[in-house]
């Protein structure tokens, strides 16, 4: 049995990996060209209006987020200033509560 270090000279299978190397590639250009030559106009069309809705989708959210993030923090400004002016008229709560 011979061990793989003597099964081909040095110059070849620095040869063998380039050619695999190289197949390898092609193969999977090939590929990539296979699938983008097989879709239709109206595939890209709606892979198109995919990308654009879910885009929408997450700028929309993150939109919304900072709004509401603006909005509780209007409210936590609110509240503080409620509490501190119920505290400068005898410490009661709005609504008679102590």
């Amino acid at each position: 049995m011979q061990d793989d270090s003597s099964a081909h000279p040095p110059g070849r299978t620095a040869a063998l990996l380039a050619v695999g190397s190289a197949a390898s590639k092609t193969s999977h250009a090939g590929a990539t060209v296979a699938v983008f030559g097989g879709l239709t106009a109206t595939d890209l069309a709606a892979f198109g209006g995919l990308a654009v809705a879910l885009i929408g989708t997450v700028v929309a959210q993150g939109i919304n987020w900072y709004y509401r993030h603006k909005e509780h923090q209007r409210a936590e400004r609110e509240s503080a200033a409620r509490l501190r002016a119920a505290e400068g008229q005898g410490g009661t709560a709005p609504g008679g509560r102590a």
